[in-house]
């Protein structure tokens, strides 16, 4: 009885289960899409290296060549030499820009010259007198002589009795007059050199006085020392100046200054220099850069002006924590086309920039910068599978990427951005153009 109540419950059951597994068997299962069957399309570049220049742009500072301010080497009201001395002016070498009052300086000039005169007349009249003196003593010295023969004389008579002891006494005293009056005339001639001396000494005194009289005479006229271009008047007309005030700052023309921080590595990948050079001696280093790369300034602005230098300087010191490197690049003559009347075009402060290009071309390799992907590149291998690879960048223009290492000629680089893609993922690869 027990088993036949199994029997009333378990056979429905069992044919549920037979019915249900029939069911299953007899239901085929869904059919794959058609978008899973086939592989998403990707674009990609081939990869092949180029011979191109190698530009490297960055901001810098300009300042003219030369620089020139003066200050006043004497004291006096000083005033403009012309009413068109203003800020601004391009002024030639030797102009006369700003004039002292030389009227206290000419005044000296006439006294030290009036003086001098008298010296020469003091000298003149003490050389006739030593000549007159010497004629005297020509005289005088003939005369000592004659007295002497005759004091000789008389005494050989004195002894023979044939003279008295006052004609003795007589001769005796003219002999001794004789001979005081040249000893006089000699000490007299002996006094001419030390007055002499003294005179030339006086002359010599006002001879440098006068020198220095017509040096501040000169130093009344502020002259130009080369073509320059007037950047401040630092006085007014008529006003006193002292020595030692300034007075005017001008900038040379002939040549201008343009000094830029740039990025140490950027530099070395541009030059293609993978190891420091073997001396720092700025000669030699300058002198290798200027066969390796051109330097070009350029203003920046509406109306792009630009203009050929030079590596000048380069320092050796580098700022570790921005790790750039000071180069000074020197512009020749920037100015020759330009006329006075126009705005100087390199003005001191002047945005520009500084273009470094290399003088030969080099195989380089260079990627759409939309292809990085945090140092990354996406490639498509013989397999059409997505392959991750790391590159090392170099010098960015514009839109493209110079790739230094991380790629090779052949290279299948994949364009899209592909978000979710992991590696070994299959796609579909079609070729674009450069």
């Amino acid at each position: 009885m027990q088993w036949t109540r199994y029997l009333k419950f378990g056979i429905p059951i069992v044919v549920g289960i037979a019915g249900t597994a029939l069911l299953l068997n007899g239901v085929k299962p869904p059919e794959k899409s058609a978008s899973l069957k086939e592989l998403k399309a990707v674009k990609y570049l081939v990869v092949q290296p180029e011979e191109a220049f190698s530009e490297l742009s960055i901001s810098g500072t300009i300042e003219a060549g030369d620089k020139w301010s003066a200050v006043a080497q004497v004291k006096g009201e000083i005033y403009r030499s012309n009413d068109s001395i203003v800020e601004g002016l391009w002024v030639d070498a030797g102009d006369v820009i700003l004039k002292i009052d030389p009227l206290d300086y000419e005044l000296a000039i006439s006294q030290i010259s009036a003086e001098l005169s008298g010296i020469e007349y003091e000298l003149s009249l003490l050389s006739a007198e030593a000549e007159n003196t010497q004629r005297i003593l020509d005289l005088e010295q003939r005369q000592l002589t004659y007295a002497k023969a005759d004091l000789d004389r008389i005494q050989k008579l004195y002894a023979s009795g044939s003279a008295t002891r006052k004609q003795l006494d007589d001769i005796q005293r003219a002999t001794l007059t004789s001979e005081k009056i040249v000893t006089d005339i000699n000490n007299g001639l002996l006094l001419v050199e030390p007055k002499k001396q003294k005179l030339l000494a006086q002359k010599q005194a006002l001879s440098i006085s006068l020198e220095r009289a017509h040096r501040d005479l000169a130093r009344t006229d502020i002259i130009a020392p080369y073509p320059l271009r007037i950047s401040k008047l630092l006085v007014e007309d008529y006003q006193a100046v002292n020595v030692g005030q300034p007075l005017i700052e001008g900038i040379g023309i002939k040549s201008a200054d343009v000094t830029a921080q740039v990025n140490i590595d950027k530099f070395r990948n541009l030059i293609g220099l993978n190891t420091p050079p073997s001396t720092l001696d700025n000669e030699f280093v300058t002198g290798t850069l200027n066969k390796l790369v051109s330097a070009e300034v350029r203003t920046v602005g509406s109306v792009s002006e630009s203009w050929k230098g030079e590596v000048i300087s380069v320092r050796s010191e580098l700022d570790n924590r921005a790790r750039t490197l000071q180069i000074v690049v020197r512009v020749d003559d920037p100015y020759s086309s330009h006329s006075a009347a126009q705005n100087f075009p390199l003005l001191p402060n002047q945005p520009i920039e500084l273009v470094f290009r290399t003088i030969q071309p080099s195989s380089v390799i260079t990627i759409p910068l939309s292809a990085i992907h945090q140092d990354q590149v996406l490639l498509l291998n013989e397999e059409n599978e997505i392959e991750f690879r790391e590159v090392q960048l170099g010098l960015m223009q514009e839109n493209q990427v110079k790739i230094m290492s991380g790629l090779n000629a052949g290279d299948k680089l994949i364009l899209d951005s592909l978000i979710t893609a992991i590696p070994g993922q299959k796609f579909t690869g079609i070729e674009v153009a450069k």
